[in-house]
């Protein structure tokens, strides 16, 4: 049990929300999963920034509680429970029960502004195995699990997702400059038209995964039965 007073100045968007409380873990709560411990937070809108990243924050007060680290994911359990990338709150919400979910989340979940709904750390497994068919046609591209691994590893998925795999990406250094005076340097990168599509088949094990370096990734062509590409993983 954590005693916490916080008395922070010009709180946004947090009618309602009390600063001054006792935080109670559930871990001695009925319902209890064994995963670690549930918190009841009240659900508010996402900050301007974090509007599409597919990202939660929540005060680091709760963080510590739930042995969270920045980037860790949360299980949010609305009618639908799912899963957020959880990142420590801006200075003025520190203290408060409040979770910040953006609109695409909160109707994921299908949860409102304002409404109080639990939520616990979630371990997500590392995949031993992923199959994947490459979904239309390729062209004389030759995919390898290489190419695939950073775009999987991103972010976890499931029997079923479909993964978009630019087939080249190419790196520029520009200038704009006028009677010999450089105004701009420009640096980036860019990607041939017509990424490619992944979708995936199988994982071992089954459920929502992560792809790490250790993770065995096999590839197959849509409509051929030549199948695999294993990866050097384990």
């Amino acid at each position: 049990m954590y005693l916490i007073i916080d008395f922070p100045a010009n709180p946004r968007n947090c009618k309602g929300v009390v600063r001054t409380r006792t935080l109670q873990l559930a871990g001695n709560r009925r319902g209890m999963t064994d995963h670690g411990r549930r918190l009841r937070l009240k659900v508010g809108d996402a900050d301007l920034d974090d509007i599409g990243e597919g990202r939660a924050r929540i005060s680091r007060h709760f963080m510590d509680a739930l042995d969270l680290d920045e980037g860790e994911f949360l299980r949010i359990h609305g009618p639908h429970p799912i899963l957020v990338t959880v990142l420590a709150c801006a200075p003025e919400d520190e203290g408060l029960d409040l979770l910040r979910l953006d609109a695409t989340q909160r109707r994921r979940a299908g949860v409102q502004i304002g409404e109080v709904v639990e939520a616990e750390r979630h371990e997500i497994p590392m995949a031993r195995l992923v199959r994947l068919m490459i979904v239309g046609h390729a062209g004389s591209y030759h995919l390898t699990p290489d190419d695939l691994r950073p775009h999987l590893a991103a972010q976890p998925i499931m029997h079923g997702d479909t993964v978009s795999i630019a087939p080249k990406r190419t790196s520029f250094d520009a200038q704009v400059s006028i009677l010999g005076l450089t105004l701009a340097e420009f640096s980036g990168s860019s990607t041939q038209c017509g990424a490619l599509l992944a979708r995936v088949m199988e994982t071992v094990p089954s459920g929502v995964v992560r792809v790490l370096d250790a993770t065995e990734i096999q590839l197959e062509r849509g409509g051929s039965d030549d199948v695999t590409e294993p990866s050097d993983g384990a």
